[in-house]
């Protein structure tokens, strides 16, 4: 008889409906999966008869044996992990392992607890989940915390595909392996209905394959239990009813499977035994779902991993919000298991593991806000669960990885609430390392100044609770991950002495390891953050005391196995060696990548992102002879390696583009540079129409070979026609458009050429890209560049200079009434490309020192001179861009003092200017300026002699200034 389904003692009738074909398909390719084992089978039973006879009886299995196998898994099907009930399941420690996420379009009905569709879901997505991201190579395992010894040094696991070796770990011996799949093969040799649990005890078999944590493990503990109903179906009196544990187990086997859509088949398998409950005939227990198998399905939920595969049914979804709508559905499956609860189905009552699991899952994803609701409900007086230590830990653990500017305060808060509980006589809420950890780890991952000094704080404040009592404090002694945490909180603080806190941190762990015998040994993280702090810290000598660091790691490999230097470490070292721009230190980074690439240990693999830092480096120093040449040699060194088989190495457009930036570099002094740019852009379209798609040439490329002829073109007539060539070259290439970069350096090329009739070319080509009708506009930039070529014609003929004067003027003209018809503070832009460092067009400092430079060179008569001066600087200041080369531009055109003084209103130094005078000065602001002075680099506003010309680099963009 078909039981009462509106009974509340069990769970609703009506299934949900799965697009999951890989689990409808599951039951019906049992004997496919037998086959698959069965051949597995044959192959080794061909090589290993002899083995076989001689371990005949060493898998044999009597009941008591079964039953302690099975019972080592536990009724929850998983190994025991949580230290106030040693038989809930293990849950979050793998939480990096893909399961699934989403799977129902229906709502569970029969009038039960309806969980609606994760589509259709009304609840609101917190705005950071989606940019969350994690920045440290450490995480906190708050589930871990039911081990009071505290020590969790776990390296944050990848987020990229599922790591085949933590599977391999927990694949079966080859023994073991060789007796499952016997047992397998021997399952198929039985007929239905013979199957004998002495001579094949199903249930260590079952245990066996659930402890590979693999879909292989799945699909055969799932293939087992569809042959057990077809056994009892068959009338086999031998096989006892199956029960809840059984199921369990291969729940539990899906959630560890690490596989897209684990989370679906685990909750698809809770419905099937459900079914079967509601349908059985006579009634019984053995099958009535329990608190165990819904943990079981939340955990599956919560070891929910996108990055391995969606498990969301609607693939149009963000990863974020998949990962969102898992830990939903988690708390979905929670308070379906509340409801059933309180219509009387006592077996389904959440515990602690319940609601942990679910707060881990939003944990996952930096959910704080719900996290913390979800905590609120445990602290309700009437709620059936109060939280514990692992319940704080894993809130403290979301709101650290909320990265909220008020997580340090609410997470602080927290540690105080615990404390107060402890000493009030709730002794389950204890703080332990790990909850300081946490604490500390939300300062870390704070940028709000002060958050390092009080991460170190929190870490002397543990240290004095367990030196005060070391016995009842025990579960708060440091370790390396404590000191780890605070020198992380250091490295990312920025502040301005942050490397020597950090570095003093990592000699205080030396000493108390050394001379106190506490478990607070440096590590290679504690090296590689060390390092990296001073690499970031842009203090004089920071890249070689990073340096001195990475050999200290080095000299103690042989006596500190944990010291041993990984790639990040090389990454940082390299880094801050390639950026620093000092002398040498392209020498220096290229040693650090040739000690890497020796080095033959596995952890230490360099990649082409590594070779391509050092070819950077070595073609931004400009002060290093034949740094050009250096650069290739790399090059050549890379692509030798990758020929060689290493494919981590392979060279590709970026590797090329540093190369070619190196002779672009070089061109105003190397004749030959410019060429040799060109000969690799044309060896990159080679390859690439040899089918090397990684190397195709991109807009960086193109520009940078223009470039390159722009800076020889003062002595090179020709390269300005050659620059006009690439370009034309670029259009036509098929696959890279020019942008707004492309033009202004070939109009550069021809400001730059002082050729007869450059300003007026410079002028169509502003105009032929006005009046295009491509994206591609022209920025200020592109207008100063004009203005730039008219500012180098040096003809003594008359009508040219005063063609190149009038050009000039209508040029700023049309640059001036673009910004009053576009408004003087929003701009038109007119240029959206990524290669220009302004998409406002409206006149900048450098627009009014090349018309002063115009004044200077084309008017020789004094009173148009001081007219057009005091009309350009008057704009100027108004504009707010007065800078010191507009003020020594304007002297040198207006040689009288007392002319001089009228214009500037009796000022005579440029720090006496009216702050408003020079607001827009992005020299003032510090944004990358750099000015190159007979060939060496400066920074701006250390020129203090008398130029002829100074070339202004700004962030890319090239500019030239007539003095």
């Amino acid at each position: 008889m078909v039981r009462n389904t509106n009974s509340s003692a069990h769970l609703p009738a009506t299934l949900p409906t799965f697009d999951d074909t890989s689990y409808a398909s599951s039951t019906a390719t049992s004997t496919s999966l037998q086959r698959a084992m069965d051949s597995l089978f044959i192959r080794k039973n061909s090589k290993k008869k002899g083995r076989r006879n001689r371990n005949k009886n060493k898998y044999s299995h009597n009941s008591e044996d079964e039953e302690r196998s099975y019972n080592s898994v536990g009724s929850y099907g998983v190994a025991a992990r949580y230290h106030q009930n040693p038989t809930t399941p293990s849950s979050l420690a793998d939480s990096s392992i893909a399961s699934s996420v989403g799977g129902t379009s229906q709502f569970y009905s029969a009038g039960k607890c309806d969980i609606p569709n994760l589509s259709n879901s009304n609840n609101s997505v917190d705005s950071g989940v989606s940019t969350y991201l994690m920045s440290s190579s450490y995480s906190i395992d708050p589930m871990g915390s039911g081990s009071m010894n505290g020590s969790l040094l776990l390296p944050q696991k990848s987020s990229s595909s599922y790591n085949t070796k933590s599977i391999s770990k927990n694949q079966p011996t080859s023994d073991q392996r060789e007796w499952l799949l016997r047992m397998n093969h021997k399952l198929k040799e039985t007929g239905i209905g013979k199957l004998d649990p002495a001579a094949l005890p199903y249930k260590a078999i079952m245990n066996a394959w659930a402890k590979t944590k693999s879909e292989e493990g799945a699909n055969m503990v799932e293939m087992w239990i569809n042959r057990l109903n077809e056994e009892r179906a068959a009338g086999n009196k031998r096989i006892p009813p199956l029960t809840t544990k059984m199921y369990t187990v291969l729940v539990d086997a899906w959630a560890k499977s690490g596989i897209p859509g684990a989370a679906t088949r685990a909750e698809a398998t809770l419905h099937n035994m459900n079914q079967l409950y509601i349908l059985q005939t006579p009634v019984s227990s053995h099958l009535k779902p329990t608190t165990a198998i819904f943990n079981a399905v939340i955990n599956a939920w919560a070891r929910t991993d996108i990055s391995n595969g969606s498990q969301i049914q609607n693939s149009s979804e963000s990863t974020d919000l998949k990962m969102v709508n898992a830990a939903q559905r988690a708390e979905q499956i929670l308070q379906w298991m509340l409801q059933l609860y309180r219509q009387g189905n006592i077996d389904v009552k959440p515990d602690k593991y319940t609601y942990n699991t679910v707060i881990h899952s939003y944990a996952k994803i930096g959910n704080a806000p719900k996290a913390l609701e979800i905590l609120n409900q445990m602290r309700e007086y009437n709620s059936l669960v109060q939280p514990d230590t692992i319940t704080y830990n894993v809130v403290i653990n979301a709101l650290a990885k909320s990265q909220n500017v008020d997580a340090p305060r609410q997470a602080e808060a927290l540690l105080q609430e615990m404390h107060e509980l402890y000493q009030s006589g709730n002794s389950c809420v204890k703080p332990n390392v790990v909850t300081y950890g946490a604490v500390i780890d939300s300062h870390a991952k704070s940028s709000m100044p002060g958050n390092a000094a009080r991460a170190d704080e929190l870490l002397a404040q543990m240290i004095h609770l367990h030196q005060s009592d070391p016995v009842a404090h025990g579960d708060l002694r440091p370790n390396t991950y404590s000191f780890n945490t605070v020198i992380n909180a250091w490295a990312k603080s920025q502040e301005y002495d942050s490397a020597d806190k950090a570095e003093e941190m990592l000699r205080l762990m030396e000493e108390l390891s050394s001379r106190h015998g506490m478990d607070v040994r440096p590590d290679a993280f504690t090296y590689t953050a060390v390092i990296d702090c001073w690499a970031k810290s842009g203090k004089p000598g920071a890249p070689d005391r990073a340096h001195e660091l990475l050999i200290e790691m080095e000299t103690q490999i042989h006596t500190n196995c944990d010291v041993k230097p990984n790639s990040f470490t090389y990454n940082a070292v390299i880094n801050a060696l390639a950026k620093c721009n000092e002398p040498g230190a392209a020498a220096k980074a290229e040693r650090v990548l040739y000690n890497m690439v020796a080095r033959t240990d596995d952890a230490i693999r360099p990649s082409t992102i590594n070779f391509n830092t050092v070819l950077d480096a070595w073609a931004k120093s400009s002060k290093e002879s034949n740094n050009a040449s250096h650069a290739e040699d790399i090059l050549n060194w890379m692509n030798s390696l990758y020929e060689q088989g290493n494919t981590n190495i392979k060279p590709d457009t970026i590797s090329f583009n540093a190369v070619i930036d190196a002779w672009a570099r070089s061109a105003s002094q190397d004749s030959t540079a410019a060429r040799r740019a060109e000969e690799i852009l044309t060896h990159m379209d080679a390859l690439y129409d040899g089918g090397n798609i990684d190397v195709r040439p991109d807009a960086y490329t193109y520009n940078t070979v223009i470039n390159a002829f722009a800076k020889c073109s003062s002595y090179d007539l020709s390269a300005c026609q050659d620059a006009e060539r690439i370009l034309q070259k670029m259009k036509s290439s098929g696959y890279v458009e020019p942008n707004t970069r492309s033009h202004t350096c070939v109009i550069d090329a021809w400001a730059k050429s002082g050729r007869s009739g450059a300003a007026l070319h410079a002028e169509r080509m502003l105009q032929d890209l006005l009046e295009d009708d491509s994206p591609v506009r022209p920025n200020t930039h592109t207008f100063n560049a004009v203005m730039n070529a008219c500012a180098f014609t040096r003809s003594n003929n008359v009508q040219e200079k005063m063609e190149a004067k009038m050009v000039a003027f209508r040029v700023f003209d049309r640059l001036v009434r673009n910004l009053r018809e576009h408004g003087h503070d929003g701009g038109n832009k007119c240029a959206g490309d990524t290669f220009s460092f302004s998409n406002q067009c409206r006149p900048d400092a450098y627009t009014y020192t090349i018309l002063l430079s115009v004044v200077c060179n084309l008017m020789d008569d004094k009173l148009e001179r001081y007219e057009h001066a005091k009309l350009l600087f008057k704009s100027c200041a108004q504009d707010g861009c007065v800078n010191e080369f507009v003020w020594r531009k304007l002297r040198q055109a207006i040689p009288s003092i007392n002319d001089f003084r009228t214009i500037t209103g009796g000022r005579d130094h440029f720090v006496d200017l009216p702050q408003g005078w020079t607001r827009n000065d992005r020299q003032k602001k510090n944004t990358g300026i750099t000015i190159i002075l007979h060939g060496m680099m400066v920074e701006a506003g250390e020129v203090d002699v008398v130029m002829d010309e100074i070339i202004i680099e700004e962030r890319g963009e090239v500019h030239r200034i007539i003095f």
